[in-house]
């Protein structure tokens, strides 16, 4: 894989899953670049830091969640 940033032949990956009581679940992933300053172990940690947040929230569309979340990830 190469950017104008570098190439490389492997990087870390997170994949989340969430699910709710009904089971239906949805997966992401990210891929933390060096060149915007997070690891994977930082996202992982981030991504802990807000498990109560994320877990609380009954979802009922994907932008109202975002909207909810919008607060809490004003630094990113």
């Amino acid at each position: 894989f190469r950017t104008a940033h570098g190439s490389r032949n492997q990087i870390d990956t997170i994949i989340v899953e969430i699910s709710d009581d009904q089971g239906i679940k949805g997966v992401g992933e990210a891929v933390p670049v060096p060149y915007y300053g997070y690891s994977a172990i930082q996202v992982q940690e981030e991504l802990e830091s807000y498990r109560n947040i994320i877990e609380s929230y009954e979802i009922t569309t994907p932008e109202s969640f975002w909207e909810y979340l919008k607060p809490y990830l004003k630094h990113i």
